[in-house]
């Protein structure tokens, strides 16, 4: 995994601009595997799409400061 140097600036930061840093702490945490694991089976539509990937879509949209999860569909490949 790349080291990461955090400094003070005065430029313009891109929102998704924090993403490799979460994504880097929540690839040495078992975030995924822990939201994995649970059984929310029952109360979910689309049982295909596992809880990790969900949790780690909306935490990627809050990094970019879009709370609502409609925002997803404006960055899927699927439109």
């Amino acid at each position: 995994m790349k080291d990461f140097r955090i400094e003070f600036t005065n430029e313009r930061i891109i929102p998704s601009g924090g993403l490799a840093v979460v994504g880097a702490i929540l690839g040495k945490s078992d975030f995924v595997k822990r939201f994995n694991r649970m059984d929310v089976t029952p109360n979910r539509s689309q049982h295909q799409i596992k809880n990790g990937d969900i949790l780690l879509t909306y935490t990627g949209m809050q990094c970019m400061g879009k709370p609502q999860f409609e925002a997803v569909h404006a960055h899927s490949s699927c439109n």
